[in-house]
């Protein structure tokens, strides 16, 4: 089997100026799991998987830390 008998033929991009939130919206509306980045050239710059959004600080899905950590290390 060769990559082109299974990928998708319209490939959904995002900006690279996009907000995390803006990409993972594009995402969910378009009912897929990779988004292409391009750069205002047009040229690829990453791809954006399903997992890049896990435990990420920005868009709030971080893992909660113990205070312990931070009441021996300081700040």
């Amino acid at each position: 089997m060769r990559a082109h008998q299974i990928m998708a033929g319209h490939v959904i991009t995002g900006g690279n100026e996009a907000s995390i939130l803006d990409s993972a919206k594009l995402m969910l509306d378009h009912h897929i799991s990779g988004l292409a980045v391009g750069d205002s050239a047009g040229r690829l710059v990453g791809i954006l998987s399903g997992s890049d959004f896990f435990r990420r600080r920005g868009i709030g899905t971080q893992r909660p830390r113990p205070p312990w950590p931070w009441f021996l290390l300081g700040s």
